[in-house]
């Protein structure tokens, strides 16, 4: 069983549904209510559906079955502008062709799951593709510059009524890659999962030229989805920008 795959049943408890997200989402997206979007490594689908009242069309995609069937019984029959579908970020422009789209979302680190650099070129050079000009991207990921340059080891420990979630970073130097170790207990159980997987722990300075090579600008950094300007002890990377 997979990293995700093992912890599906309990994301939802882990990554509760944010609010700040949908909000990010709706003030990004001109004309919301006559967009379709792509919600790429949707998981259990909790944004698209906080999303689908505002907006025409959502298309939630990932590579997790386990994840995709949560979002699917998550989904009501009210929801009719939403489809929840398996596919590889890396082929997103074979699985819906040019201009489809009017934004595309891809929150939760989902995009250091790529293997490298190239892989990530592939990625936004699809991304171009299937996004209508002047169509927007936004991008959530760790900030990576912090996690390096401070030689960062753990993340947050997330604990509720439910569970643990503990996270711990790995640099393995010569392969420029970073083992995320998580350790999941089940408070109820005391079932502990553990998993380890490997990421590549992208700079903004690379984040930067991917898209500016792809045909992207107006590029924002932000520290939270409040668009608070990027500093350098913030947690997450987010970004703002536009297909030109």
């Amino acid at each position: 069983m997979d990293f995700y795959q093992s912890i599906a049943s309990y994301y939802d408890d882990i990554f509760p549904e944010n609010p700040l997200q949908s909000s990010f989402v709706l003030q990004s997206i001109e004309d919301a209510g006559n967009s379709r979007l792509l919600d790429i490594g949707c998981a259990t689908g909790s944004l698209s559906l906080s999303l689908s009242s505002h907006l025409q069309y959502i298309e939630g995609i990932d590579i997790d079955r386990e994840f995709l069937g949560i979002a699917a019984k998550k989904s009501s029959k009210k929801c009719t502008n939403i489809r929840f579908t398996y596919c590889d970020m890396l082929k997103i422009g074979q699985q819906f062709g040019a201009n489809s789209f009017d934004a595309l979302v891809c929150f939760g680190n989902t995009l250091v799951h790529l293997p490298d650099m190239n892989a990530m070129d592939r990625f936004f050079k699809n991304a171009s593709e299937v996004l209508r000009k002047d169509g927007k991207m936004l991008l959530q990921i760790i900030h990576y510059d912090r996690i390096l340059d401070q030689d960062i080891r753990q993340l947050p420990t997330i604990d509720t009524e439910k569970i643990c979630f503990e996270r711990n970073y790995a640099t393995n130097k010569s392969t420029k890659r970073i083992a995320f170790k998580s350790s999941l207990l089940i408070k109820k159980s005391g079932e502990r999962i553990q998993n380890s997987i490997e990421l590549y722990p992208l700079r903004k300075k690379e984040l930067h030229k991917l898209l500016k090579d792809n045909h992207f600008g107006d590029i924002q950094f932000y520290g939270n989805f409040n668009k608070k300007e990027l500093e350098t002890n913030d947690q997450p990377l987010i970004i703002e920008c536009r297909r030109l």
